[in-house]
């Protein structure tokens, strides 16, 4: 098994397991794992394969009688693999769920800090480790528990770092609500 796998299965481990100070009121309401591929870049892909954890937080909006507006807090950790190298990354930030009443369907979009342990993958320079992952996605929930979903991915370091190419990812992902 490559190293990048090892790595990858490690942080999705952590980021089922790891639970935050209680700052404020956190509710946990998912974890499960993606699986995310990207556009070819100059003929290259790059993979991703993430665990993920979101937790509810306080503050929820109904813009109508059968809208909600769920903010969140989400936390990924994985392994990214393009070009021949192997890296980790871990995000953290907030996102919103929009979901209709008895809909068994919702959007979700959001934008975290990312850390990449690696800025050079072949002759792909993404300018710095540091990055920014913005996303916008669908989830099925299947009964009370499992979730499905998908979602686009753009990852980037908004011009931070002298090279900037910036990655277009899609994914599938399942997980388990609480």
């Amino acid at each position: 098994m490559s190293s990048f796998l090892i790595l990858a299965f490690a942080l999705c481990g952590l980021a089922t397991c790891v639970v935050p100070a209680r700052a404020i009121d956190l509710i946990l309401e998912s974890t499960g794992v993606r699986g995310l591929t990207s556009n070819p870049y100059n003929g290259a892909r790059f993979y991703q394969v993430e665990g993920y954890r979101n937790w509810n937080l306080p503050w929820r909006w109904q813009p109508g009688e059968r809208w909600t507006i769920q903010s969140r807090l989400d936390l990924t950790g994985g392994g990214m693999n393009g070009r021949g190298e192997d890296a980790v990354f871990a995000t953290v930030g907030p996102s919103f769920e929009l979901a209709w009443k008895d809909l068994p369907l919702t959007l979700d979009a959001g934008t975290s800090p990312t850390v990449l342990s690696r800025e050079q993958f072949g002759h792909t320079d993404f300018g710095t480790v540091f990055q920014f992952t913005t996303h916008a996605g669908l989830n099925w929930k299947l009964g009370s528990r499992w979730t499905l979903g998908c979602r686009f991915a753009h990852m980037s370091n908004a011009n931070i770092g002298p090279s900037n190419p910036g990655v277009n990812f899609y994914s599938l992902g399942t997980g388990w609500r609480f």
